[in-house]
Formats: C-alpha cells, sequence, structure tokens
C-alpha cells in the first residue's frame, strides 16, 4: 500500500483513502498492468457478423470498463454523437455512427484523445461504391493507431476482404504469418493511397480535411 510503514503513517491515512476515492486504481503485481493484459487476452477482430460477434463485443466490453456505464453522448465541435455505450476512457460505436456521416479527422481526433479504447462494431464488406465511407473508415483507423488508442472490431468479413474491388485488392500479402492484427493495419494503410483517389461524393465536401 501508500507509505506503509513511514512515519505518523494515521495522519496520511485519510489522504490515502481520498486518493482511492477520486482516482483510478490500477492494480499492478510485479510490474504486471492488469488492464493491459485484459486487453492482451482479448481478439481484437470478430467475424462474421451475428449473434456471437455482438456477445463477443459485448463481453469486450464488460470486461475492459473500469468505471460504470455513462450517458453515450459526446460533444464534438457543438454536435452530438450517439454512441452505443461509454464508460470512462472506453467507448462503443456502431460503424454507421462514424462513417456513414459527414465526419471528420477532426472528429476522430476527438474521440482519440477522450478515450484509450474504441469499439467499432458491424463493418461491413466495401466496395468501391462504398468509397466514402470506406475513407472514413480508414481515417478513423489511422487516427486511432497515430494515438495509440486500441481498436476492437465487429466486421462482415475477414479483414483481407474488407475492400474486394480495385486495382489494389490483389496486392494485400496475406502468404506471412505475422499476427491478425498487423495484417489488418497494412490492409488499411494500403487501402487509404486507393481510396484518396476514388472520387468525392459533393456530400462528403463538408467532411474533407
Amino acid at each position: 500500500g501508500l507509505y506503509p510503514d513511514g512515519m505518523h503513517r494515521d495522519r496520511i491515512l485519510p489522504a490515502i483513502e481520498l486518493l482511492k476515492a477520486r482516482l483510478e486504481v490500477i492494480n499492478v503485481d510485479n510490474g504486471t498492468d492488469y488492464r493491459r493484459r485484459t486487453m492482451e487476452q482479448l481478439k481484437l477482430y470478430h467475424s462474421p457478423l451475428g449473434a456471437a460477434s455482438e456477445a463477443a463485443m459485448a463481453d469486450a466490453f464488460k470486461r475492459l470498463a473500469e468505471s460504470p456505464d455513462e450517458a453515450p453522448v459526446l460533444q464534438i465541435e457543438s454536435r452530438q454523437i450517439h454512441a452505443r455505450r461509454k464508460a470512462g476512457g472506453l467507448v462503443w460505436f456502431d460503424f454507421k455512427t462514424l462513417c456513414c456521416g459527414p465526419r471528420s479527422q477532426n472528429d476522430y481526433l476527438e474521440i482519440a484523445t477522450q478515450f484509450h479504447t474504441v469499439l467499432l462494431s458491424d463493418v461491413p464488406e466495401m466496395p468501391l461504391r462504398m468509397a466514402s465511407e470506406a475513407r472514413r473508415f480508414t481515417w478513423l483507423v489511422d487516427v486511432l493507431y497515430d494515438r495509440r488508442v486500441k481498436l476492437i472490431m465487429s466486421a462482415a468479413v475477414a479483414p483481407e476482404a474488407l475492400y474486394t474491388e480495385g486495382p489494389m485488392a490483389q496486392d494485400i500479402d496475406l502468404s506471412n504469418q505475422r499476427p491478425a492484427k498487423e495484417v489488418f493495419l497494412s490492409h488499411v494503410a494500403k487501402a487509404v493511397a486507393e481510396i484518396k483517389q476514388a472520387k468525392v461524393r459533393p456530400e462528403d465536401s463538408i467532411a474533407a480535411e
């Protein structure tokens, strides 16, 4: 415990109790961060969509939540963004909420500032006709990755099948044995170049950088 054998420990005990009441306490045993260990034990990508993936996402939220659920509404640049669930530094969104409307990278930067872990449900397969949605998706993944925000997803298909059309679709090399999350991030990084070249629909102009 804090200050276990110090002089006048009885005088410092009220301050210790106040710290415990006001601050987040992370149990560390022999240098082990149990929040990080919980994340390492979780599966980060769930596919296909269905009852099993939904249950897995709900279980991940339950295991990672370190405080009670809060009102699932974020205020970003005078606009409200509705999440499925929110608890402390943990938030859960649907794909449609973050990627199917007029969103900008500033929205994703603010989310990355507020949360250490993001859950994203119901990511669909995205052919070229969903170029705008795919562009926002890659913005989101890129921002979260750069800010070291952890991402847990449920998707309709495996990572390598999220983008099935276009000149780069055959360039994804899955022949090595890298972990699935590295393959996914590599795929998204390659997809960014293709998506940036896609035609932007007029309604997306307000979401551009």
